[in-house]
């Protein structure tokens, strides 16, 4: 594709394990097999989120920039126990929509990161919008 028409390409979402669409407008989790709902995520877990799709796969991301760049940049108190346990709810989010346990992976003493092969991102043409 040509430069100008790349532009015009903006991030809709992203495929999870190819069964789960996570939307960044509706902050939802969309099971794309079987009967269970969309799961919206607080705002915490959908700025972590968010921030492991677009800096965490196949990177680490330590707490000490989780906490700088997702609690503190969104006006948010942050510890290490606050992104333990934010990760775990968001974690508990994910597997019920139906992805693996592994989906976010903890690296000892380093931070999180998730597997490339497990995540896609979508996009649509911002002139072309429904």
């Amino acid at each position: 594709m040509p430069d100008e028409e790349n532009k015009a390409l903006s991030v809709m979402g992203f495929l999870i394990e190819k069964r789960v669409i996570y939307d960044c407008r509706t902050k939802k989790l969309i099971c794309l097999h079987g009967t269970a709902k969309p799961i919206s995520l607080r705002k915490t877990q959908s700025y972590l989120l968010e921030y492991l799709f677009n800096h965490g796969v196949n990177n680490v991301v330590s707490d000490e920039m989780l906490m700088v760049d997702v609690w503190e940049r969104n006006g948010l108190r942050a510890s290490a126990q606050r992104v333990w346990q934010v990760i775990n709810d968001l974690k508990y989010n994910v597997s019920k929509s139906g992805v693996s346990d592994e989906f976010i992976l903890r690296v000892s003493r380093k931070g999180y990161f998730i597997r490339s092969s497990s995540v896609q991102a979508l996009f649509y043409h911002a002139e072309n919008q429904c």
